[in-house]
């Protein structure tokens, strides 16, 4: 089984990063953790593409590639990293997220404060390329 492709976003703005709030409940359970707004490769779409797009649909917000940040691969899927500078557009959930977005797997947009990054539930794999990417300021 050939594993998924998605691009992330670190979008660092104004010293906040703006990240996505998940909750979701799995096996009962419900989790809670901030996430890289991102999502999959489309056919025939380059990955830099592909992550212009996303943040587009997403975040409704207009973004430029700075720098790759590196691969992240998990069981069934590779991430691939990007650093992003925010160019125009406000802040607005939209795409899948908001489509699906109901108590059981809820979505919202968030940005932190880089003095708060220690403070919140991000997986750690994610906190480590954010960490990469603001020594790259």
């Amino acid at each position: 089984m050939s594993k998924k492709i998605t691009v992330r976003a670190v979008i660092i703005n104004n010293n906040e990063i703006v990240l996505l709030l998940r909750r979701k409940l799995k096996r009962g359970k419900l989790l809670e953790y901030y996430a890289l707004p991102g999502g999959h490769l489309e056919k025939d779409e380059t990955k830099e593409e592909c992550v212009i797009r996303e943040i587009k649909e997403e975040l409704n917000i207009n973004i430029d590639i700075k720098d790759f940040l590196g691969i992240v691969e998990k069981k069934n899927k590779i991430d691939y990293i990007y650093k992003c500078e925010w160019l125009s557009g406000d802040l607005l959930l939209g795409g899948e997220e908001k489509e699906q977005n109901n108590p059981n797997n809820y979505y919202e947009i968030q940005r932190i404060s880089i003095e708060d990054l220690d403070n919140i539930n991000i997986y750690p794999e994610n906190f480590t390329i954010i960490k990469k990417a603001l020594r790259k300021e």
